[in-house]
Formats: C-alpha cells, structure tokens, sequence
C-alpha cells in the first residue's frame, strides 16, 4: 500500500487534483484484494466503501452528476476486474501487486473519459 504514495508525491509535484483517483483505486483495490482472500463480497464491498467515501468527498468539493456517475461506474468496472483477475492468478504478493497496479493504471485511463 506504500505505493500509492507515488501518486500523492505525484500530485504534489504537479498539482493535478485528478490524481486523487488513481490514489483512491489503488487504496480500494488493496482493500478488496486483502480482503477477497477470506470472502470475495465482502472484499468488494468494503472496497466499494472505500470509493463511496471519494465520491462523497467529490460531492462536497462540488463535481457535477455527470462527473460523480463516470467515477463511481469507472471504479467499480475496475474493482470487479481485479476481483475476477486476481481470483484467476495465484494468491500470493506477486500477483496482488500486478493487480493493484494495473488496476491504478486503469484509473488514471479512467480520468480520460
């Protein structure tokens, strides 16, 4: 999990407040993978708790519907990626990290749309 703090070392550097998406992901994946290996809805719920706590902060930073939509459906798209590819690879570190990474990388593709 120390790795999302490239993308707030990121988003320091840079200042692009977009960048708090991937930091979020990255945070939910984690979540959802730690917490997959014991139950596989429970994981995902608790990740999608972890995104339901960054749209709310969204909503009071003041981004439009359009915006809040696009960010719930793009996260919990990847959320259920990395559940299905994770269960598909062997449960160990290796694999939980490719994971989670990929997953950030599909965010930050994510912030495109």
């Amino acid at each position: 999990m120390a790795c999302s703090l490239i993308w707030l070392a990121i988003f320091r550097w840079m200042f692009v407040r977009q960048l708090f998406f991937p930091y979020t992901l990255h945070l939910a994946v984690c979540v959802v993978l730690f917490g997959s290996d014991f139950d596989k809805w429970r994981g995902y719920i608790k990740g999608m708790i972890v995104v339901a706590l960054f749209i709310w902060i969204r909503f009071l930073q003041g981004a439009t519907n359009r915006v809040l939509c696009i960010e719930l459906i793009v996260a919990a798209v990847i959320l259920a990626s990395a559940i299905g590819f994770y269960q598909l690879t062997p449960r160990n570190a290796a694999s939980r990290a490719i994971v989670v990474v990929l997953s950030s990388l599909a965010a930050v593709a994510g912030l495109a749309i």
